[in-house]
């Protein structure tokens, strides 16, 4: 079973618990990726999907703590052992749930999630994280995607710029931020130096920049 396959049950049963589920969410540019992130009445849970269940992923899902009200893991269930009964006391102490996917009843169409260890619930700071759930999370890559193909908050951002170009081509940085605000960024100025700096290296795809003005100015490669 691939990490995918897991998290695809995890999200189903969320959905149908009436849950909002985003996947697949970076914090921040470069920051930590989270395979999914579920919302319901103010409660933010993240859960971490793995073929694994092992100390890497308890690391993985411990980094989330102080992030979010909820943190487990959902990895496959697997007939008693005590590696994983060990496992889950260690989970508990730490304040994270885990849960279990079992893979027979999946092929059977029946529900095949269960929570085997409730997570602690705390006042952690999610406004962060949530400032980088949008809609696009929601189906656009499967949670447990190993790498690339997922959404960020810098590329949506990034969108928004080519997007505001094509209509009004030939705006400074500061123009562009006036207008569609500084998303992801802690203040305008941050988002302008960023914007900026992206745009003369290239790094914005669809936006080229003419450094023969000053202010420099930007434009759609349309243009």
């Amino acid at each position: 079973m691939k990490e995918t396959d897991l998290a695809k049950h995890v999200v189903k049963y969320l959905r149908q618990n009436g849950w909002t589920v985003y996947q697949e969410v970076v914090m921040g540019y470069g920051g930590n990726r989270a395979d999914i992130v579920a919302v319901k009445d103010n409660v933010v849970w993240v859960i971490e999907a793995k073929v694994n269940f092992g100390f890497a992923v308890l690391a993985q899902a411990e980094r989330w703590l102080a992030w979010t009200n909820c943190v487990s893991v959902a990895v496959p269930r697997v007939s008693y052992s005590e590696g994983r009964t060990l496992g889950r006391r260690i989970a508990k102490d730490l304040g994270i749930g885990v849960i279990d996917v079992d893979t027979l009843l999946a092929q059977e169409s029946m529900n095949c999630v269960q929570e085997r260890v409730e997570p602690q619930h705390r006042l952690g700071y999610t406004e962060k994280l949530l400032k980088c759930c949008t809609a696009a999370h929601e189906d656009f890559c499967p949670a447990g995607t190993p790498k690339g193909g997922y959404v960020t908050c810098y590329k949506l951002y990034c969108e928004m710029v080519l997007e505001y170009l094509k209509k009004e081509p030939g705006q400074t940085p500061k123009q562009i931020v006036a207008a569609i605000g500084h998303g992801h960024y802690c203040s305008d100025i941050s988002a302008q130096v960023a914007i900026a700096q992206r745009a003369q290296w290239g790094q914005i795809a669809g936006v080229r920049a003419d450094k023969s003005t000053r202010p420099m100015k930007l434009y759609s490669t349309e243009h």
